[in-house]
C-alpha cells in the first residue's frame, strides 16, 4: 500500500478539468517525512501540497496513485499556497 511505503495519504483536488493528488498527512520516520527532514525548504512536501504527476502521469488519478505503487516514484509537486493561489488567480 502506497501509504506505508511512502509514509503519506492522499485525497483528490484541483479542478475537475485537471484533477491533481493533494497530500493529506504524513508519517514520521517514513519516507515522505525523511525526505523532507533532509531536504532545503523550496523542495519540501508539506501537508496540503498538491501532486501533479507521479512519474510523469497526470491528470488520471487513479493511474497516478497507481504509479505511487511503484519501487520508484517521482513526484512533482507545488506547494499549497502556489497552487492554491496561483490557481485561484488563473481562474480569475
Amino acid at each position: 500500500d502506497m501509504g506505508e511505503r511512502l509514509g503519506f495519504g492522499n485525497v483528490v483536488g484541483g479542478a475537475p478539468c485537471a484533477p491533481l493528488l493533494v497530500v493529506s498527512w504524513i508519517r514520521d520516520g517514513d519516507l515522505l517525512a525523511t525526505w523532507n527532514e533532509a531536504a532545503q525548504e523550496p523542495q519540501r512536501v508539506p501537508v496540503q501540497s498538491a501532486v501533479l504527476a507521479v512519474n510523469g502521469v497526470s491528470g488520471d488519478v487513479q493511474r497516478m496513485r497507481e504509479q505511487l505503487r511503484e519501487q520508484v516514484v517521482e513526484l512533482e509537486v507545488l506547494a499549497p499556497d502556489v497552487w492554491r493561489y496561483g490557481t485561484a488567480a488563473a481562474l480569475s
